[in-house]
């Protein structure tokens, strides 16, 4: 069992945070285990950073997402070039997979901006674009190889104007991610918690 620790929760979570740790549990002290679901009596809450990344490809989506981009290729600048970060294929709403597949389309090119030949798994299927869109995705570590792990889009940097560089596409493309794409718990009924790593 791990060790849990009553009360002082902000604490927990920044001493989780110094010693790498993935995030904490919040729960109700009498909150019992519920076998074959979640209870909303526990909440995992993860460690998330910000990342800045630039858009150098994306891969079409299947099933549901047929039609339109299923993940984004992901780079960050470097003295190199534009290095390899990783994919990022949630944080969409429908609205933003369509802007951004629009968009995606008008700047394809026929090779890879990407400094080094990237992982063929990672490099199947995809349609390579000019590194012009910046963005932001949340993740919750990176990977001894640069890559980062969990990436979650978060929208197109807020001082990028989408229409100087793609002609026709309206402001705030790919910027409108966020709860239609995403379930929301119940939040836990009032009372004592205690937080655990």
């Amino acid at each position: 069992m791990p060790p849990s620790f009553p009360g002082g929760g902000r604490a927990v979570q920044a001493a989780s945070r110094e010693h790498g740790l993935e995030g904490v549990v919040l729960k109700q002290l009498d909150s019992p285990y519920v076998a074959g679901r979640r209870s909303p009596l526990w909440l995992k809450v993860k460690n998330e950073q910000i990342a800045n990344v630039v858009i150098g490809g994306w891969i079409p989506g299947h099933g549901a997402r047929a039609g339109v981009l299923g993940s984004l290729l992901l780079g960050v600048q470097a003295p190199a070039g534009l290095v390899y970060c990783g994919k990022a294929g949630t944080g969409f709403t429908d609205a933003a997979l369509r802007d951004l597949t629009r968009g995606l389309h008008a700047l394809e090119q026929p090779h890879s901006p990407f400094a080094s030949p990237l992982p063929p798994a990672d490099a199947r299927h995809v349609h390579w674009v000019r590194p012009v869109l910046a963005g932001q995705v949340s993740y919750t570590e990176q990977t001894p190889a640069g890559r980062l792990r969990h990436p979650v889009w978060r929208g197109l940097r807020a001082s990028q104007d989408p229409t100087r560089l793609i002609r026709g596409l309206p402001p705030g493309l790919g910027n409108r991610s966020g709860p239609q794409t995403r379930r929301t718990r119940a939040a836990p009924r009032p009372g004592p918690c205690t937080w655990g790593t």
